[in-house]
């Protein structure tokens, strides 16, 4: 009779476990991850906003840095903190204030970002090299693991985007000095070297875009040619508008003339009256997708995500969105802004991460904001709750701000972004990590 009962309770699982699975939908969360499908840190920083996030390949473990000073932090695929990296998952990146990361094939990790030099008090563009377990390599740079580079005399530089050009390492940011301003590029060999085979014989180059262009992602190409989204101002006379840019360079540097209007870039807005700002770009095959927000210049206008593609020749690609290349989604009446971009396996599908505040004023309402279109650039109504959208509160009543995503090898989308958390040491709501996964079939 025992053998029957647990005969009988195994099959019962089995049902039930099979059951749950058919009940899964595309925008679930996955509660495999940290109980609920999302995972809230504890720990307080200065800039908590996990703007950066990459799930590493074989181990399914998860990094996830802020801006401006943050750690690197590792979680497990379970959503747990990895304590075999720094001591507690969290790891220094030493003088310099971290604004990107990119991984290596042998798990080293780049940080970029900016310095400040005792002798120049100017910010400089830096990277530093982390080992596989969050210390400092010393083997990079000068013997500290950290690399800091000047454009010229009284300017100041920062990184903004890493990308690994094979073994080499591309960071690229923005350089302004006494009014002017353009996108800075260098290219640092794997010992942290500047190359001089790359931009003008130095290993660095700058190219000017508009009016103090806000530099946001680079993509390294499959023959390593890059392409760099921003947002910048454009004036005409004495107008001015905000615009995307897109910008398309040979594997040295030098800008590509076969993109564009000749010199390498394309300038793009969704309408006239409309000021735009891009946030993220990926690429697959001969498409390129920029997103980012759109929202007209009258008085309390809400921002909306908007997406832009293109195809190999920079020009926007008609087959895509309204049949002009560009597509704008609403969530409801308040702001939602776009941060984030992926091409989802291997079916085309783009998944878009970003926040959604469901009041026109105020911050308590925003949440993450997620959705999903097909290759044509039409909502995936089989995602989220039958219109291609879902949004998430984190911290229920408070603000969450979606802000980077990934998809892992099991095809799961992890997202990374803000969200508050209580601290009773002292007493304060204070700003957190905010993590999700979302299960995609």
């Amino acid at each position: 009779m025992r053998r029957s009962v647990m005969l009988l309770v195994s099959v019962g699982s089995a049902v039930l476990l099979a059951c749950g699975a058919a009940w899964a939908a595309a925008g679930d969360l996955d509660p495999t991850f940290g109980g609920d499908g999302t995972v809230v840190s504890t720990e307080p920083c200065f800039v908590c906003l996990a703007e950066h996030l990459e799930v590493l390949p074989g181990s399914g473990k998860i990094l996830a840095a802020g801006e401006y000073g943050g750690p690197v932090v590792r979680y497990n695929p379970d959503g747990s903190l990895d304590d075999t990296f720094g001591g507690d998952g969290l790891a220094s990146t030493g003088p310099v204030a971290l604004q990107a990361f990119a991984v290596q094939p042998d798990g080293g990790i780049i940080v970029g970002g900016v310095i400040r030099n005792a002798q120049d008090p100017d910010p400089e563009f830096a990277v530093a090299r982390l080992l596989p377990d969050g210390t400092l390599d010393p083997a990079f740079g000068g013997g500290d693991g950290v690399v800091a580079v000047g454009f010229g005399e009284r300017t100041t530089e920062e990184v903004n985007a890493l990308a690994m050009q094979g073994a080499n390492i591309v960071a690229v940011g923005r350089a302004y000095s006494r009014g002017t301003s353009g996108i800075a590029l260098a290219r640092f060999l794997p010992d942290g070297t500047l190359d001089p085979a790359f931009g003008e014989g130095d290993g660095k180059t700058i190219k000017g875009v508009g009016g103090w262009p806000d530099v946001r992602d680079l993509a390294v190409l499959p023959d390593n040619r890059l392409m760099v989204a921003g947002g910048a101002s454009f004036y005409s006379g004495s107008d001015s508008e905000n615009d995307i840019f897109l910008t398309r360079f040979m594997p040295d540097g030098a800008s590509d003339g076969r993109f564009g209007g000749g010199d390498g870039q394309v300038r793009t807005g969704y309408a006239k009256g409309t000021y735009e700002f891009a946030t993220s770009l990926t690429v697959k095959g001969d498409r390129a997708v920029v997103a980012g927000a759109t929202y007209a210049a009258a008085k309390d206008s809400p921002a909306r995500f908007v997406l832009f593609a293109y195809a190999d020749d920079g020009k926007l690609a008609k087959s895509f969105g309204g049949g002009d290349g560009k597509l704008k989604t609403v969530f409801g009446v308040g702001d939602a802004v776009a941060r984030d971009i992926v091409f989802t396996q291997v079916d085309g599908k783009l998944l878009v991460v970003g926040e959604q505040n469901k009041f026109l004023k105020g911050h308590r309402g925003i949440s993450f904001a997620l959705s999903r279109y097909k290759t044509d650039g039409t909502l995936d109504k089989s995602f989220g709750g039958g219109d291609g959208k879902l949004t998430t509160d984190v911290s229920p009543g408070t603000e969450d701000y979606a802000a980077a995503v990934d998809i892992d090898e099991d095809g799961r989308a992890v997202v990374g972004g803000a969200a508050v958390a209580y601290n009773s040491t002292n007493g304060q709501y204070n700003n957190v990590f905010g993590l999700a996964r979302y299960l995609l079939e």
